[in-house]
């Protein structure tokens, strides 16, 4: 709770008053807590925790630059949930399970929605699910979403960031035209979405922008009935305004769906034109003889696209739609181009048939300095890779433990002690988290591709 205090120097003038500012500006920030068993008649100390709607409707002990502890279990609530957490230009209201609890939030069915109407807050290292096994409708198109009974997220706050969020198992993650300048980083998105007769629904990341910018940097997309990354508008309501991805890996998305295999990325609406689209340091992936695509433009085109050192590997590599100015340098395609060919943008790699050898790329987490992603394109199919690490991520010996995204909470598939050189990444791997109410899981795309968390664990010297 917030410390409150007098001070009184009686000698040293100004210079005094000074340091007692900046200790009383230092010391003005608050921690606050909210549990699964708390209450709405709680205070918010961690004692007396407040439920999570309590918590979440900004109580007015909450100010800026206060933090908001979860502790861990599951969230249930009734009906929608809602947060107006609003802090101010540099001093948002931070939100974070406590001392690496798992927090999580259950959207188990149609009206347990998660939406985040604030302002200047930054929501850390929360898992979003459903606990519904419904999977499926007879109702088609629209109808299908009020049919199916699992709710997921609405991001509708400007000035916001979801900080590596773990979502999977809900409708899916809608990231809004009211969010802008807001931020979704580090988020592993997974077995999201249903099955209606008419195709798979329900996308990783929905996105919309008017004003601002809006950035997905470093999200981890795979495994959705619906597609992974789906900047789109339907009419002319919506904008499709300097939307930036940078660092995200999407892939495999439709897999989980009867109806197959979908788009990985994109960003193009049907009758509005998308205004200066980014897509930097990405990688896509589907198996080549499977299907998957990426679009960029889609039917009204797309305006000052730049496409850069990106990998587009699949059956459809990459659509450029109505692109007018389009920047593509240091890309990898492997797969069928629509649109475009080589000779109009050469400053990239094409490849028509399958490529040989290792392509390894890591990312190395802004908010978690413990944490790396790395990405593997396996293209010998060896059984194992030997991965060398950036200078300077770990210390001598520090311990690592390696976790495979298609089974996150399955437990590390390798740990150790890094020798200086190489890490050995297991290619072989089989296991993927089931898709919650679904017989026919998706297959693993090992031994081909895989990505993985990296992450340090201490530092130790291996026994002698």
């Amino acid at each position: 709770m917030r410390d409150m205090f007098s001070c009184e120097i009686k000698y040293r003038g100004v210079k005094a008053a000074v340091f007692c500012l900046f200790l009383a500006l230092k010391l003005s920030a608050a921690d606050f807590f909210a549990a699964p068993s708390g209450s709405s008649a709680g205070d918010g100390s961690l004692e007396k925790p407040w439920d999570i709607k309590t918590a979440f409707k900004q109580p007015e002990a909450l100010k800026a630059g206060d933090t908001l502890y979860l502790r861990g279990g599951l969230y249930r609530f009734e009906k929608y949930l809602y947060s107006t957490l609003t802090g101010t230009d540099g001093h948002p209201i931070i939100v974070k399970p406590y001392q690496n609890e798992r927090a999580t939030i259950d959207c188990r069915n149609w009206e347990n929605t998660f939406t985040i109407e604030g302002a200047y807050a930054d929501y850390y290292d929360m898992e979003l699910t459903s606990t519904s096994e419904i999977r499926t409708t007879s109702s088609s198109g629209q109808a299908s979403r009020d049919t199916i009974a699992r709710g997921g997220l609405h991001f509708n706050g400007p000035h916001c960031k979801l900080i590596n969020w773990v979502i999977h198992d809900t409708r899916g993650s809608g990231f809004w035209q009211g969010a802008y300048d807001s931020e979704m980083y580090g988020c592993i998105i997974y077995n999201n979405g249903w099955d209606a007769p008419d195709r798979g629904h329900g996308h990783g990341i929905y996105i919309q922008n008017e004003k601002g910018g809006k950035l997905v940097t470093d999200c981890i997309v795979f495994n959705q009935f619906g597609y992974g990354i789906h900047a789109y508008v339907e009419g002319a309501e919506g904008c499709l305004n300097n939307i930036k991805l940078e660092g995200v890996v999407s892939f495999n998305n439709g897999s989980p769906s009867i109806h197959g295999l979908t788009t990985d990325i994109l960003i193009g609406g049907r009758v509005r034109v998308s205004s200066s689209p980014e897509i930097l340091n990405c990688f896509t992936y589907t198996k080549a003889s499977n299907g998957g695509a990426n679009n960029l433009g889609y039917s009204a085109g797309a305006q000052d696209p730049v496409v850069k050192d990106s990998v587009f590997a699949g059956k459809n590599a990459l659509t450029l739609a109505k692109c007018v100015n389009a920047a593509l340098t240091g890309n990898i395609f492997y797969g069928a181009l629509a649109g475009f060919d080589a000779a109009q943008y050469p400053g990239n790699k094409y490849y028509t048939e399958r490529p040989k050898g290792l392509w390894v790329y890591s990312r190395r987490n802004k908010y978690d300095p413990s944490r790396m992603t790395v990405i593997v394109y396996n293209w010998d199919l060896k059984d194992s890779a030997e991965v060398k690490v950036p200078d300077g991520f770990f210390g001598e010996n520090e311990a690592f433990e390696l976790t495979d995204v298609l089974n996150y909470y399955g437990g590390p598939v390798a740990t150790g002690n890094y020798n200086g050189k190489t890490i050995a990444v297991p290619m072989n791997l089989k296991k993927v988290s089931a898709v919650a109410g679904l017989e026919v899981q998706p297959e693993h795309t090992a031994p081909e591709f895989g990505v993985f968390i990296l992450k340090k664990t201490g530092n130790y010297l291996k026994p002698k």
